[in-house]
């Protein structure tokens, strides 16, 4: 059996989902701007501020979590290509070596 798997690939991957993790968090940051305190007026502020506040406040929750999800997984995407990496140098150090050629 073989496995034939492109470390590159997988630091690509990483590459992405930072990328992803990056407009994720700026859409968070953007969230909390997109309305400003007196939006909705003097007479409809008490009626719908709380309302829009908590659906905001879940929304960036929301948003925090998945950044963090992304920039978790891009990690993991590096430890894996680091560890494939590492196991196919000492198998190959393995070969060279039985091969007579270290």
């Amino acid at each position: 059996m073989t496995i034939d798997l492109d470390t590159a690939q997988l630091r690509a991957a990483g590459r992405e989902a930072r990328a992803v993790a990056d407009r994720v968090d700026a859409a968070r940051q953007a969230s909390g701007a997109a309305l400003p305190g007196n939006a909705f007026g003097l007479m409809c502020s008490p009626l719908l501020l709380p309302a829009y506040t908590v659906v905001q406040s879940v929304a960036d929750a929301l948003l925090a979590a998945a950044g963090s999800a992304l920039e978790r997984g891009a990690a993991d995407l590096d430890l894996v290509a680091a560890d494939f990496d590492a196991v196919d140098a000492r198998q190959a150090s393995g070969f060279d070596q039985v091969a007579g050629r270290s």
